[in-house]
Order: C-alpha cells, then sequence, then structure tokens
C-alpha cells in the first residue's frame, strides 16, 4: 500500500540548472584504470566525476568535440561518448489556486487520497522506510520550515564533521547532496530566492508541506516514508532571459546517488533534452536495481506547442524502459491542461497539474503578469500603485521588483486575479481598479 500512496502523490508533482564543467559524457567497456588513464592523458580530458558502476565519465575538455567524439568513438575502449546537454523543469501551472482539489475532487477526478489514507490507517506495513529521492532545485529547512524532519531521509553515517565517515565521497552528506556544481557541498536548499528556485520546495509541499505552515495536507504522514533532496540546476540567458536549466550529468549523478542512498522511487519533473545513450544507461541501471523512475510528460514552452510524444519523443521520460511511468497534467474537469504533451501509448497517466496549491517561501503571493518594461531598480522605485473600491478591491495587491529577470510586477497576495505568474508580458488582467504611476 506504501507503494501505491507514494506514487499517488509522485504522480501530482511530475507534472512538471550552473552548466558546470562538463561538457563531454564517456562510457567505457571496462574500469581498466590505465586504459582510461592513458585515453585521458591523450586527448586531454578533465575527468569531474567517474562512476565505477556505470564504467562512465563525466569530462572538460577544450577540444572540439565532434572530431574528439568520433576519436573516442574508435579507441575501442569507449562504449560511447556524447556531448553534455541541458533540460527544462516542467513546471504545474499556478496561476490561480484551487485549494487542493486533486485530494479530493467534486467535479473531476483526484488522486484517490482519501481511500488511499483510510486503507493506510487499518493496515500495518514493513518497518523499512519507502525513500523518495526529489531530484530538484533543492529544498529550504530551518527554523519555521514548512517540512517535518521525521519525512527526511537523513543519513546517520555522515555527521556533519568535514569528513567522510562514510567514505561515499561525499563529505557531510547528512541530508542530501548539491549537484548543481563540482565538487558540491551539502547545502541542499535553493540557490536564490526567487520563484523559479522554489521548484524544489512547491514539489515537497505537495508532498510533505506542514499544515500550520503551508495550509497543506502532508500526504505522508505518520507513513514510514522518507525522502532525500537532491539539488540541481543553474541560470542561463536565453533571449534576454534568465532561464532554468539541469544539464544531464548533474540529474545523472544526483539519480545514482538517489539509488546508492536506497531510493526506491525517484521524481523527476525535468525534460526536454535529446536522446541521450548516458541518461538511458543509467535508465537501465535503475530498472536493474527495481528503482521506479517517475518522469513528466513535458510542457509546452513559448515556442512550442504542446508535443504528442508518440511521434516526437520528450526524455527522459520516452525511454522504453518499464520502470518509468510518465506523467501528463490534467485540469479540475479532467480536461488535458493545455501546456501539457500527450501520447496515447508514450504517456502512462495523467494527474492534477493546473491550479494546484503549493508552497513558495520566498514568495508568498502569486507573481501576476504586468510588464511595463521596467530594467532597472531605479526606474521601478519611481513608480507607486494603489487600489479603488470596486471590483476585486479585497485582493491584496503589491508592487515589487524581480531582480532575476529585472522587471517590476504586480502581485496578488491570495491568488486569482492574474493570467500567468510565468508569462509577464501577457497585459495585466482588466477591471481590477489596481493602479501604477
Amino acid at each position: 500500500m506504501y507503494f501505491y500512496k507514494t506514487l499517488a502523490l509522485l504522480i501530482l508533482t511530475a507534472n512538471s540548472i550552473f552548466a558546470g564543467k562538463v561538457n563531454l559524457i564517456v562510457s567505457f567497456h571496462s574500469t581498466n584504470d590505465a586504459g582510461i588513464t592513458e585515453l585521458e592523458r591523450k586527448y586531454d580530458l578533465v575527468r569531474v566525476y567517474f562512476s565505477e558502476r556505470l564504467k562512465m565519465g563525466h569530462y572538460f575538455t577544450d577540444s572540439d568535440l565532434d572530431k574528439l567524439i568520433e576519436e573516442l568513438s574508435a579507441s575501442g575502449i569507449v562504449k560511447f561518448a556524447e556531448k553534455n546537454s541541458e533540460l527544462s523543469l516542467n513546471s504545474a501551472i499556478v496561476d490561480s489556486y484551487i485549494n487542493q482539489y486533486h485530494l479530493n475532487n467534486a467535479i473531476g477526478p483526484d488522486i484517490n487520497w482519501l481511500n488511499a489514507d483510510s486503507y493506510s490507517q487499518k493496515h500495518s506495513f514493513s518497518e523499512e522506510p519507502i525513500i523518495i529521492a526529489v531530484i530538484d532545485t533543492g529544498f529550504t529547512f530551518g527554523s519555521g520550515s514548512a517540512f517535518n524532519n521525521n519525512d527526511l531521509l537523513f543519513n546517520l553515517n555522515d555527521p556533519v564533521n568535514e569528513i567522510d565517515d562514510d567514505g561515499n565521497g561525499y563529505v557531510d552528506d547528512y541530508l542530501g547532496w548539491d549537484f548543481s556544481e563540482e565538487p558540491g557541498d551539502k547545502d541542499v536548499s535553493p540557490e536564490l530566492t526567487s520563484t523559479r528556485f522554489n521548484h524544489g520546495n512547491m514539489v515537497a509541499s505537495m508532498i510533505f508541506g506542514e499544515d500550520q505552515v503551508t495550509g497543506l495536507t502532508n500526504i505522508i504522514a505518520d507513513q514510514n516514508i522518507k525522502l532525500l533532496p537532491l539539488k540541481v540546476g543553474h541560470l542561463v540567458e536565453i533571449d534576454g532571459r534568465n532561464e532554468l536549466r539541469i544539464p544531464t550529468d548533474q540529474w545523472l549523478r544526483a539519480a545514482e546517488y538517489a539509488m546508492e542512498m536506497g531510493a526506491q522511487i525517484i521524481n523527476l519533473s525535468l525534460g526536454g533534452g535529446v536522446y541521450k545513450d548516458s541518461a538511458q544507461l543509467l535508465i537501465d541501471t535503475l530498472e536493474n536495481e527495481d528503482v521506479l523512475v517517475v518522469i513528466s510528460a513535458g510542457n509546452a514552452t513559448l515556442n512550442n506547442p504542446p508535443n504528442n510524444n508518440d511521434i516526437n519523443s520528450y526524455y527522459p521520460a520516452s525511454y522504453p524502459n518499464e520502470n518509468i511511468i510518465s506523467v501528463a497534467s490534467i485540469q479540475q474537469s479532467g480536461e488535458l491542461s493545455d501546456f501539457s504533451n500527450f501520447g496515447a501509448s508514450s504517456v502512462d497517466i495523467a494527474a492534477p497539474g493546473t491550479q494546484v496549491w503549493a508552497y513558495d517561501p520566498s514568495n508568498t503571493e502569486v507573481k501576476t503578469l504586468y510588464d511595463p518594461n521596467f530594467n532597472t531598480i531605479e526606474s521601478f522605485n519611481t513608480w507607486t500603485y494603489g487600489s479603488l473600491p470596486g471590483n476585486l478591491s479585497t485582493y491584496n495587491w503589491g508592487w515589487a521588483y524581480d531582480y532575476i529577470d529585472n522587471r517590476g510586477y504586480l502581485h496578488d497576495g491570495t491568488g486569482g486575479a492574474g493570467i500567468s505568474m510565468f508569462n509577464y508580458s501577457t497585459p495585466y488582467q482588466n477591471n481590477t481598479n489596481n493602479w501604477i504611476e
């Protein structure tokens, strides 16, 4: 029953970063140290990480990658070599929230949580915990945190003392690891206090957010389930905007670490990359270890409409392995979300992903879409805002500055009056009787 209860919550959160030094991934037929070392020296490959389990190295090189890959592939000891690539986070649309309809939906499908919870209260289960690794932008912990320490996977074999007590190569990995940089560290909190970096918090809050802090139901409370936070991701500038991206090498390392820490389930709310032999090898290994991987089927972007994954594969959700559950997003009515990818044979299931309630400790208000093209904080500070009596006047409107994208925006402290928290270029909603000048 733990499996099905856990599966329900991960299907929800899957509806769906520092590129680092790695630009080349190489898989070897064996782990012959002398042969690999000689090849690394010959081609000036800087080893960033090497997996004995996968027989795979992550490297940095200044060489021409296309020519280098061709030569490595002909070396006799290389199984495959490929460029590193980047994926995007797949976020649920939260422009206006409907309070936890995914748990008990009066007008459409939900995750059947009430029945699962009732069943679990009447039955006892194994004493061994179910470990869920969330590979995302990290969780926020500490005083006043929204998360219960009882639901976290602490590594008691490696306390914080600047010594790698358990000898796994990660010093003081007492609670997960930060894979967003090399060599990484134990800090799994989000990189910046920005909504874009708090995707991991929002995923975590739908699983085990504390009621008094988030207003959310902790759906693993009193269950023998532990969450393992694994941090990935960085900001890159694309078309003048800062966007989150997750390099392949980062999530591969995080998934391998999750496997080593005993995770039975991995949540990946990311995708968009092309087929990668390195990712296929990792998924194969996870399948051999009976690790379930719940992955977002993918979201539309500004430049790409929703995709039929049966026709155009979307990775990593489209790898053919039996241990993958590919998840599309639906609205409260049960209709497919207008941003969600789909596929009759390539997508396994759909779960609520539009207007789902989640916790963002960096920005408890919802950003709404007013972009007056203020590009500097100095210009922003010359403007004032206010509200007139009338339609929607009860909303808690504010005026703030986005230091990541360098924009001013109006925000709604209660949610529901904006169109999209991700689209700053859309005109502000009419007839709210709020103003700036």
